[in-house]
């Protein structure tokens, strides 16, 4: 039988998961050196990232431990089931920890108390820790990050902002970035906005990080934006939803379906939900009637923007009035769309999946295996070869291959030498 041109087998390789390529390195050399090298890394993570598969779930719980399930949107999650799989972080063991944000297969985490970062490929355990940030984390300010790849400069980049609270200015406003081709931070120009909550980092998405703000004298709340190629703030217009109720509005923006998303989960009532629901028993049950007077002005409403950074292409996709699935007043997040693009696949409650049909509104629960106890925060990656191995690092680690080489070969010529 006829060996195929390498150029198929280029081919055929590129469209296989991450977990399949690492096992098939131990084929051949031939196959060891195609699959490590940048050139066919950079095949794969195109193909990856033009089919959209290879799609993972990633879920850190109660930030202490961190999971991941395969999303296969292709069977819409078999039998609206989810099973998880540990994995292993670079932070120390059982140090608490946060994510920050994903890309092209690789993940962003800090420790709780943001003074160290790591970038790491979960499939391939290729990680990197970033180096002490210029400026050091005070209680006084609130610190969000961001994280991103530049493709201009071919560079992965991480975004810090240290902001207090307050009127802006530049003793209580600083940013830095960080760049993966110098390993160094450098300290730029801060965010000329309010931050509106210190608590979420930004949401990557067409090479820009995206953050909620609001400027204090009007009151008004737009998203702003960090281009990582030219390392620049600007805004975009939020869109115009109904703000007449008398709530505190949680914003949360996300990627959905290849568009900016921002879910706006409108809270008109006191009552605090983790208060009423104590056993979880009622998590998989709808509200009793006996609460359903305090929802009545509750709604929740999902916003895409059609056309990036076009106000007028603001679309909203759904308005949940009385969102009986929604357990908590806190929290609910899109992830992605099914296949047929009918329903999207929601996080509520912290702690539960859910099917959404965008046309019926009807609600399908979704199995959870593999997961401890505890609420849970979910992102996505990609899988990916992409290496972050620090090239001091890997020089050290040939260095003794090299020296056992010389080793052998002296060897041998002085056993040539004895005939």
């Amino acid at each position: 039988m006829a060996e195929l041109p390498p150029e198929i087998i280029t081919i055929i390789l590129s469209k296989l998961p991450v977990k399949s390529l690492l096992r098939f390195k131990s084929v051949c050399k031939h196959w060891h050196s195609l699959i490590k090298s940048p050139n066919f890394v950079k095949t794969h993570l195109n193909q990856t990232l033009t089919s959209d598969c290879n799609r993972h779930l990633l879920v850190s719980v109660k930030h202490s431990s961190l999971h991941s399930s395969k999303l296969d949107l292709d069977l819409d999650l078999a039998h609206n089931q989810l099973s998880f799989s540990k994995l292993r972080h670079p932070l120390k063991r059982r140090q608490r920890f946060n994510l920050v944000g994903s890309c092209n297969g690789v993940v962003c985490i800090s420790n709780i108390s943001k003074t160290e970062l790591f970038l790491f490929n979960p499939l391939t355990k290729s990680h990197r820790k970033l180096p002490c940030p210029q400026i050091p984390v005070t209680k006084l300010h609130m610190t969000v990050f961001g994280f991103g790849y530049d493709s201009k400069n071919n560079d992965y980049k991480v975004l810090r902002i240290d902001q207090g609270y307050g009127k802006i200015e530049d003793s209580n406003n600083k940013a830095q970035v960080y760049s993966l081709n110098s390993n160094s931070w450098r300290c730029i120009k801060g965010i000329p906005y309010n931050l509106y909550n210190g608590v979420y980092d930004g949401v990557l998405f067409n090479e820009a990080l995206h953050y909620v703000v609001v400027i204090h004298e009007s009151e008004s709340l737009f998203i702003a934006t960090f281009d990582l190629q030219t390392e620049g703030f600007s805004s975009i217009d939020f869109p115009n939803y109904d703000d007449e109720l008398d709530s505190v509005p949680l914003f949360i923006l996300s990627e959905l379906g290849g568009r900016l998303c921002l879910l706006i989960n409108c809270r008109s009532f006191e009552i605090g939900f983790d208060e009423i629901f104590d056993s979880d028993e009622y998590l998989d049950e709808y509200f009793d009637d006996e609460y359903s007077d305090e929802l009545d002005d509750r709604h929740v409403e999902l916003w895409v923007m059609e056309e990036y950074g076009n106000k007028e292409s603001w679309v909203k996709v759904s308005s949940i009035c009385k969102p009986k699935i929604i357990r908590s007043s806190e929290f609910i997040r899109p992830i992605v769309y099914s296949k047929d693009g009918k329903r999207i696949l929601l996080q509520i409650h912290k702690s539960r999946y859910c099917w959404y049909n965008l046309e019926s509104g009807n609600v399908e629960r979704i199995t959870v295996n593999g997961l401890p106890n505890g609420d849970f925060i979910t992102g996505t990656f990609m899988g990916s070869l992409v290496s972050l191995e620090d090239k001091i690092l890997s020089e050290k680690q040939t260095l003794p291959r090299k020296n056992k080489k010389k080793v052998v070969d002296n060897f041998l010529s002085a056993w040539l030498l004895r005939l």
